[in-house]
């Protein structure tokens, strides 16, 4: 296993114990967070731990499991599957969703590369309509198939 590949086990255990401070320390002060169902990047070592607290804000037991994951020189490529209970708000700038209480089980295919060690660029493709479906904000895009 490559140094990059051991990184990045380190941070998702990080995700995973909900330690947004230990998360931190894995990111390039010039890390740019590009989650493309929001309108702009976090920027910065502020902005994506923030980022971060929002999303335990909003799913305080979230977990992540790495489905497939290839790594190759200073890139990883991963899909992972998050699970988590939105028993809080998700607030983002421009963005928000309100409690809704129910438990969520999707994927993300997700980009990132590192320099010296640090994450200094994430490109993340989340199941925006699977999450919205689980937490009954959006209706259910296979039943409205059916009904056509």
């Amino acid at each position: 296993m490559n140094n990059i590949s051991k990184v990045f086990d380190e941070l998702i255990k990080t995700w995973n114990q909900h330690d947004a401070d230990a998360a931190a320390t894995y990111f390039d002060e010039n890390i740019s967070w590009r989650d493309y169902s929001l309108s702009k990047p976090f920027k910065g070592v502020e902005e994506a731990t923030a980022a971060f607290k929002s999303y335990l804000k909003a799913f305080p037991d979230l977990q992540l499991k790495v489905l497939n994951k290839l790594v190759a020189e200073d890139m990883v490529a991963i899909q992972i599957e998050f699970t988590g209970t939105n028993t809080g708000p998700l607030e983002f700038p421009g963005f928000s969703f309100p409690t809704t209480n129910r438990k969520v089980v999707t994927t993300d295919a997700i980009f990132l590369k590192f320099r010296n060690g640090k994450l200094i660029e994430v490109h993340d493709y989340p199941d925006v309509q699977g999450m919205m479906e689980q937490l009954g904000l959006q209706p259910d895009h296979a039943e409205q198939q059916q009904a056509i």
